[in-house]
């Protein structure tokens, strides 16, 4: 379950960077100010791309994509060790 959120947080930051990188106006461009968009982005708060290039649409959407697939996973993985835990338990009282 650590390792789903290690990787979680991993991708907030790769992404942030990827868009300092690849921004043209590099001065208001921060790593923190970045970082908390893009968690805020992966809970549920959508930024306003209307004026934005094609670059920053990509993002987004990879950006999205990715948080949903670990998401998922992260979830998936706290069902299974929970199922697990009960299972054991059950066949310890019932054994």
């Amino acid at each position: 379950m650590v390792n789903f959120l290690v990787i979680l947080l991993y991708i907030v930051f790769v992404f942030a960077l990827t868009k300092i990188v690849m921004a043209k106006d590099k001065k208001d461009m921060h790593i923190d100010s970045l970082s908390l968009g893009m968690y805020q982005v992966m809970f549920g708060e959508n930024p306003d791309l209307t004026k934005s290039p094609r670059f920053d649409w990509f993002i987004y959407i990879c950006f999205t994509l990715m948080v949903n697939v670990v998401a998922l996973n992260l979830l998936i993985s706290i069902i299974g060790e929970t199922f697990g835990n009960v299972s054991a338990q059950m066949n310890g009282h019932h054994v």
